[in-house]
This record gives C-alpha cells, sequence and structure tokens, in this order.
C-alpha cells in the first residue's frame, strides 16, 4: 500500500486480431516476474495471484475472469499458462493481468498459441 490505498498492478495488452478471420486462441503463455512473496499473514502476499481476464469488445468490458499462481515466497519467475479461451472475431482481443499483492512485479514475455478460422 501507499499511503494507505492498495496499488494495484495492471497490464492491458494490445488488441490482437486477424482481420478479417474470426480465430481461436488455444492457449496463452505469460512470463510473469515476481520477485517475491513475502512473510505475511494475508494469503494474497504470501501466495499472489494473477487475475486474468480479457475483452472482445476494445475495453469496453472485460470477461470471465481467471487466477493463476504467481509462485510461494522466494520465487523469482513464474510462467502462467491457461488454456481454451474461445472463438474471437474480427474485433480480436485484449487481456488484461492485474495483480495486488505485495510482491515485486513485471511481465516479461507473452505468447499466443492461436488458429485462424474460415470466414
Amino acid at each position: 500500500t501507499a499511503h494507505g490505498e492498495e496499488i494495484n498492478y495492471a497490464i492491458t495488452i494490445p488488441t490482437v486480431h486477424m482481420q478479417p478471420h474470426r480465430f481461436r486462441v488455444n492457449a496463452l503463455w505469460a512470463d510473469a516476474l515476481t520477485g517475491v512473496g513475502v512473510a505475511s499473514v494475508t494469503d494474497a502476499d504470501a501466495n499472489p495471484k494473477m487475475r486474468i481476464d480479457y475483452t472482445k469488445d476494445g475495453g469496453n468490458s472485460f470477461g470471465p475472469t481467471r487466477y493463476a499462481d504467481l509462485g510461494a515466497q522466494g520465487q523469482r519467475f513464474k510462467r502462467i499458462k491457461e488454456r481454451s479461451f474461445g472463438i474471437f472475431d474480427h474485433n480480436g482481443v485484449a487481456f488484461r493481468f492485474q495483480c495486488s499483492a505485495a510482491v515485486a512485479k513485471g511481465m516479461q514475455n507473452l505468447h499466443l498459441d492461436a488458429d485462424k478460422l474460415a470466414a
């Protein structure tokens, strides 16, 4: 926290699309730089999680939320892998990653496994 207010870490990637085609996102890999979990009485700080959601409409609304473990105390790098995000149209998809735990955070790489679908 800073001055009593929680600092929320958030990254929203630019929209990914296969214009003019629809596409299916089979998997997402994100290399998270997690610092270290801190010794804490709160589970959020001791076992931090990354919240992952996405938008199909240019950021007007964000859809289903998933939570990925960022690793326990002492772990500095975590490869997050999530599968089966579904089908997206010509508007594409943008993913948002959020975390509020008191650990150093960053994102090093992001990879999508996606298939172009017939129009």
